[in-house]
């Protein structure tokens, strides 16, 4: 396996036609980078969030059937919308998303286990962290303050968790 320094060593010796046809050939062969680029180039990441988030809703609401809530699914869509994403805004909307499908899950059929809070906690978190590191505090506080009026009482000390939580981040 290459490591970085090879890679641009590599990239380095190229001319800048080669480059050229370099990037040609990976757009081409590389669904993940055609897409990394055509959302780059046109600046629209909605159609890209909206299917994500078709399909996190997909695992907890199906259109048919119960259902399945798999945390590992769900993080495998945001991971998947994280590489190619060009907007932090986007990856925190998913993780808010995910919590409140987590949420409206719970309240549609009563409590779940420990690992299913834990792993929608976990999201939340990651969300805050993302809204701290890039100062969207203004931008996402009401947001998250709805959320968390959309918790009521969760079972397992959720709802107090998830508020102590919000309140460390937004400590005013």
């Amino acid at each position: 396996m290459a490591s970085k320094k090879e890679l641009k060593k590599f990239l380095n010796d190229l001319s800048k036609d080669e480059l050229i046809k370099e990037f040609e050939r990976l757009y081409s062969k590389f669904a993940q980078v055609k897409t990394y680029y055509d959302v780059e180039l046109s600046g629209d990441t909605s159609s890209l969030l909206d299917e994500a988030k078709r399909k996190i809703e997909n695992e907890y609401f199906p259109l048919r059937g119960f259902g399945k809530a798999r945390s590992g699914e769900v993080k495998k869509i945001i991971d998947e919308f994280s590489k190619i994403s060009i907007y932090p805004k986007d990856v925190i909307e998913l993780y808010l998303f995910r919590f409140q499908m987590a949420v409206r899950f719970t309240k549609s059929f009563g409590d779940i286990d420990e690992p299913f809070y834990n792993s929608a906690y976990n999201a939340f978190a990651k969300a805050l962290k993302l809204i701290e590191q890039h100062g969207y505090e203004n931008e996402f506080k009401v947001r998250c303050e709805e959320i968390l009026e959309e918790l009521g009482d969760i079972g397992w000390g959720f709802s107090d968790g998830v508020q102590s939580l919000f309140y460390n981040y937004f400590k005013s």
